[in-house]
């Protein structure tokens, strides 16, 4: 189950850059896929972790830009063999994609981001879920 939830938030410079960040890692990891011919998660990790140390990023977001492109390349793969028409693949909107490194401080109702070197992201919740 998934529970979806809108929260009114002003966005910060760091988490803008951290989503551009994100966004070139995956381009970047497509775009060896597409080199090396790979598309299973284990190879394409291999091939391009490696490749990903010049961004000054966690780690967690380095496994999870690798997962998403992995993804990109199979869909892509399964479009070719039902013989549709396809482009070379990229990610053009900027985002961030994780299940780790969140903390949520319930008494004070904030979700904290972590953005690397000891700093966070806090988004104030609303007050149904505090």
């Amino acid at each position: 189950m998934i529970k979806t939830v809108n929260q009114q938030i002003i966005i910060s410079q760091a988490i803008l850059d951290l989503m551009t960040k994100f966004r070139n890692m995956v381009n970047d990891c497509i775009r060896i896929g597409l080199q090396n011919n790979v598309t299973s998660l284990k190879t394409l990790s291999i091939k391009s972790y490696c490749y990903l140390d010049r961004y000054d990023i966690l780690s967690y977001y380095k496994i999870h830009a690798i997962s998403r492109a992995s993804g990109i390349l199979q869909n892509r793969k399964k479009s070719i063999k039902r013989g549709f028409k396809i482009k070379n693949p990229y990610l053009k909107n900027d985002m961030i994609i994780s299940c780790y490194g969140f903390k949520i401080d319930w008494n004070y109702g904030i979700l904290r981001i972590r953005l690397g070197d000891r700093s966070y992201f806090d988004i104030n919740l609303n007050h149904i879920y505090t």
